[in-house]
């Protein structure tokens, strides 16, 4: 499985903000090397300084300019939703049989992601292209909704600028990958009837082995009643 290249350090600031670049290119840019680490390069020139004195490079810059795309981030949040609702799914009646479709059909007809409806072909695709960083995406809504419930309204990961500034302010990085570890080993132990991990652990980003994670259980909510009304109107798709 891919790594993470982080480090456990709570000393050094300098390797804090880094390991936070890491994560956040990772979570935008889980299968695109060069674009990952394009801007994880601007990432850390932000952080370090400019390398040039008249060439200022501000979260604005990385936002406009450098790959820090609204695009990314809003698929980034769909995948997230998908594998929370499947497991609140599996929680809510496991009897019921959780499966993608299921979620994906909840979060299209009740859930706008960045102020906006979603269309299944839109959700799919997001599920495909970021179910190897759907648990991060998870852990980034968790924690956002701790700081939501603190005086800090621009914490919301609905807004990404505001969101990203207070990664950096929050002391966020070490209990993400400690929230995500959890979720990803739930994915990878989940099996469908075929046999196949609901996360493919040779394709899910997850921590160094060596990574002192805390242990965290997180809270799954249970489904709304919305959600509970779609989830048993649900049919399957017939059979071609």
């Amino acid at each position: 499985m891919p790594a993470l290249e982080i480090t456990r350090s709570t000393d050094d600031l300098l390797s804090f903000y880094m390991n936070s670049g890491q994560v956040l290119g990772i979570m935008l840019y889980p299968s695109d090397s060069v674009k990952r680490e394009r801007f994880v390069g601007l990432f850390e020139a932000s952080i370090t300084g400019p390398p040039h004195p008249h060439q200022q490079i501000t979260w604005e810059t990385l936002w406009d300019n450098y790959g820090f795309s609204k695009q990314q981030w809003r698929s980034g949040m769909i995948a997230g939703h998908v594998l929370k609702l499947f497991r609140q799914i599996e929680k809510h009646d496991p009897s019921c049989e959780a499966s993608v479709l299921k979620a994906i059909h909840i979060l299209i007809n009740t859930r706008q992601v960045l102020g906006k409806s979603v269309k299944r072909s839109r959700v799919r695709q997001a599920w495909s292209d970021f179910k190897s960083v759907s648990h991060l995406w998870v852990a980034a809504e968790n924690l956002s909704d701790q700081w939501a419930s603190s005086p800090k309204p621009e914490t919301d990961i609905a807004q990404p600028i505001f969101a990203a500034r207070a990664i950096l302010d929050s002391g966020w990085c070490h209990a993400l990958i400690s929230i995500a570890e959890e979720w990803r080993q739930f994915g990878e132990k989940f099996q469908h009837r075929g046999g196949l991990s609901l996360l493919d652990p040779d394709e899910t980003w997850a921590a160094p082995k060596d990574y002192d994670v805390i242990q965290n259980y997180p809270v799954v909510p249970p489904l709304g009643q919305d959600e509970i009304r779609h989830l048993e109107s649900y049919m399957a798709p017939a059979p071609y």
